[in-house]
């Protein structure tokens, strides 16, 4: 799994790695790897857990939700735009629903940053 001496090698050997449906074990390891070179290149030494890989996992999860949500409500206001006889307390509600959805998908997207 690791290319010793060859840094793009061993970036190509993960990535077809993770083409080829590595189980979940295989699947930590991959991610371990990669995240222990980019430690090596920035300097920074120490070895990745368990507990931050399936926090990375939950956070990315998290990050993707919200803002799935948001393009839903955005995606409403669209079609609502469509309709010919447009209510402006319907076009109000979809404004402030697309507005919480953007604005949770900030926080989300801040909260987890790194």
């Amino acid at each position: 799994m690791e290319v010793k001496r060859d840094g793009p090698g061993a970036r190509t050997q993960l990535q077809l790695a993770l083409m080829g449906g590595p189980s979940l074990v295989q699947r930590y390891q991959i991610f371990s790897t990669i995240e222990n070179s980019k430690r090596l290149k920035d300097g920074q030494e120490g070895q990745l857990d368990l507990q931050s890989y399936v926090e990375f996992k939950r956070n990315y999860r998290a990050v993707v939700r919200m803002h799935k949500a948001a393009l839903a409500a955005q995606r409403d206001m669209r079609q609502l735009l469509q309709h010919p006889a447009l209510r402006a307390s319907a076009m109000q509600s979809v404004l402030s629903a697309l507005d919480a959805a953007a604005a949770a998908a900030q926080r989300v997207s801040r909260r987890y940053d790194s």
